[in-house]
């Protein structure tokens, strides 16, 4: 199924997409802080790729980071949630925290 995020915020908050496991995806930074923001309320965000563009660093693999998603990224973990970054099962991952020294 494909929500927008109110939508997948409201049925979040009625009955969190049912029984079992839910993998679901968010278009971008923004999209995964406004939902969780809004009470969407994930336990952990993965972040597996966010592409590269002006003012983005490489962060870790050839994930990029702008200070904007930094900040987001922050607050999510402030409020919550642990955010790391895992690309494919077979590299290791990294906490935000390791990964925002390099934005400085």
């Amino acid at each position: 199924l494909i929500y927008g995020e109110d939508e997948a915020v409201s049925k979040w908050k009625e009955n969190q997409f049912g029984e079992g496991n839910v993998l679901v995806l968010f278009k971008n930074v923004q999209a995964a802080h406004k939902c969780y923001m809004n009470g969407f309320d994930y336990k952990e965000l993965q972040i597996g790729g966010l592409g590269a563009a002006p003012g983005r660093k490489i962060v870790f693999g050839p994930i990029t980071l702008d200070q904007t998603d930094g900040d987001l990224l922050k607050e999510i973990q402030d409020k919550g949630a642990r955010v790391y970054f895992h690309q494919v099962p077979e590299d290791g991952s990294a906490e935000l925290s390791k990964v925002l020294e390099k934005l400085k």
